[in-house]
């Protein structure tokens, strides 16, 4: 397992390097477009997520002086890491701090709406987690917005794939519980989840049927997952489109003569289908059963140095790690989907009375605790 981590490693790299030698970096600021950060003739990215109303956004023009944007994405930041930070044990606070920076460090574009600083949308590359690049604050994009583009483009993809590889590789779904700023708001609408209805687990398998169906935006020439399904572009791109920019089109659309147009009460539907989803089934219900990003980088989970080992000698079948775990993940049973599923947030090594489950940052070079096969697991209970 150690040689297949450092082929992996070694490959990413070398797709990277070859992609930032191809000058890749600059087909990702060209598709990174909001405002006159557009690159002539090409659409902003925003209406790639089909918000329903018009392209207000090319018309905006940066850089000029505007603290309102700057008082009020602040401010946010304050909230939610208060938010994130309130109630919370110890032994959990770094995890939760290194969400809110990844959070905040994909919103620093505030600076550039502000007229501070120029800062680029795709200042940062492409980040390893899901991030929508729709976001008129953002400072980098999508892992997934970006592989759809590039398929559909035809160019980008080594530096894609190689970071796509890397991550994968290197954390595994640890990036999702450590790092991904729609993970970071999932766990804030957990906490006020009522949890009522459980999904079967075989419905995790939908997020691998959508990775293996990117590649038919070839054939679509569009970006679909972005367009209908992603829930991370409702957060920090549709519905920020809304509340600002688009403003003027959402008031026309609701106040006009023709009725407002069946895609965007399909986009409305969505938003209100997030936060039923938040309450009744759990805050990360889209990581769970739709994510394709998370499907990629749970495959990681195998490889990865970072890893939540579980020793079943010790265990008492008490079975509180997997009420607890927001992934809906039960090592116990050492299921694919309990494997791939698995964020490496601590929770379970945390609440676990046995103490049989180990949380690691390192590559065993001598024997791990054994993980309970199913055939066990189903002989102790």
């Amino acid at each position: 397992m150690k040689k297949l981590y450092v082929i992996l490693i070694a490959a990413s790299l070398m797709l990277i390097i070859s992609g930032v030698i191809r000058n890749e970096m600059e087909f990702v600021y060209e598709t990174n477009t909001y405002g006159n950060f557009d690159v002539p003739g090409t659409q902003s990215w925003i209406m790639k997520l089909e918000p329903g109303v018009e392209d207000y956004a090319s018309e905006i023009v940066y850089g000029t002086m505007h603290y309102k944007p700057l008082a009020v994405i602040s401010a946010l930041f304050v909230l939610t890491l208060f938010l994130s930070l309130i109630k919370l044990r110890r032994e959990f606070i770094l995890r939760k701090f290194l969400q809110w920076t990844a959070f905040a460090t994909a919103r620093i574009g505030v600076l550039r709406v502000s007229g501070l600083y120029p800062v680029k949308r795709s200042q940062l590359c492409v980040f390893p987690f899901l991030n929508c690049q729709a976001c008129e604050m953002a400072t980098g994009a999508c892992p997934i917005g970006m592989l759809q583009w590039c398929l559909i483009k035809g160019d980008g993809l080594l530096l894609v794939i190689g970071i796509m590889l890397l991550a994968g590789a290197a954390a595994g779904r640890a990036i999702c519980g450590w790092l991904c700023p729609f993970g970071f708001i999932a766990d804030l609408f957990d906490r006020i989840s009522l949890k009522k209805i459980r999904v079967p687990k075989i419905f995790k398998y939908l997020k691998y049927i959508l990775f293996i169906s990117i590649p038919l935006v070839i054939i679509f020439k569009m970006p679909f997952f972005c367009s209908f399904l992603c829930q991370s572009g409702n957060i920090y791109g549709r519905f920020p489109y809304y509340l600002t920019t688009g403003m003027p089109g959402l008031k026309a659309e609701f106040l006009g003569a023709e009725g407002i147009k069946p895609l965007l009460v399909f986009q409305l539907i969505s938003l209100l289908a997030l936060v039923a989803g938040a309450i009744l089934i759990g805050g990360r219900w889209f990581c769970r059963y739709v994510c394709p990003l998370g499907a990629w980088l749970g495959l990681g989970n195998y490889v990865s140095p970072v890893r939540v080992l579980h020793d079943n000698s010790k265990c008492t079948n008490c079975g509180v790690c997997s009420k607890i775990c927001a992934m809906d993940a039960d090592l116990a049973k050492a299921g694919f989907n309990d494997v791939t599923s698995c964020i490496r947030c601590g929770k379970c090594t945390r609440i676990c009375k046995a103490r049989h489950f180990e949380i690691s940052w390192k590559i065993h070079k001598g024997q791990a605790p054994k993980e309970t096969s199913k055939e066990e697991y189903a002989g102790r209970v």
